[in-house]
């Protein structure tokens, strides 16, 4: 996956966990993670972890969500 589109999970309020596996994503939407469980967390890959972060926050996510390296 290259892409997560705007406003993917948008609304889905019972996504609790994130888990990014590939290391290839260039963009993430506006609001893809946006109104999702605010105890949500984000796996993502030690190698992509501050750009994912930082595509994530640029996003505008849900406040409270946690990342976590793997």
């Amino acid at each position: 996956m290259k892409k997560i589109g705007r406003k993917a999970f948008a609304d889905c309020t019972n996504l609790r966990k994130v888990k990014f596996v590939g290391k290839k994503v260039k963009k993430i939407g506006k609001k893809a993670f946006w109104n999702i469980d605010k105890k949500a967390t984000v796996k993502i890959p030690k190698k992509v972890y501050d750009k994912y972060v930082k595509l994530i926050k640029k996003s505008k996510p849900t406040k409270g969500m946690k990342y976590k390296k793997k």
